[in-house]
């Protein structure tokens, strides 16, 4: 099995995070770095998968917003791939 744990308060960039899911989970070098490809690349796997999102803190309000697009794919994904799993550690008081 796989584990990709995304610590929102690590990335300052979505093209740093991008390039830490296409490291972590030995993505194709075909991989587009785009929330699109990252949907196709959840979906059509066929390992199990461990997605853990840490979601205490962001760097600014950009990376908040694209952290959550890039947790948005991968809640979708994981209805349709039954290989994933994702656990989300929420803020106190704080849901999406």
């Amino acid at each position: 099995m796989k584990e990709l744990s995304i610590v929102s308060s690590e990335f300052y960039t979505p093209e740093e995070l991008q390039e830490y899911i296409r490291t972590e989970l030995d993505f194709p070098d075909y991989y587009g770095e785009n929330l699109s490809a990252l949907y196709d690349c959840l979906t059509e796997s066929t390992e199990e998968l461990f997605l853990e999102f840490d979601l205490d803190s962001f760097p600014d309000d950009i990376m908040k917003e694209y952290i959550k697009k890039v947790w948005k794919v991968c809640e979708d994904a994981v209805e349709e791939n039954e290989l994933l799993e994702l656990l989300t550690i929420f803020p106190e008081g704080e849901e999406w």
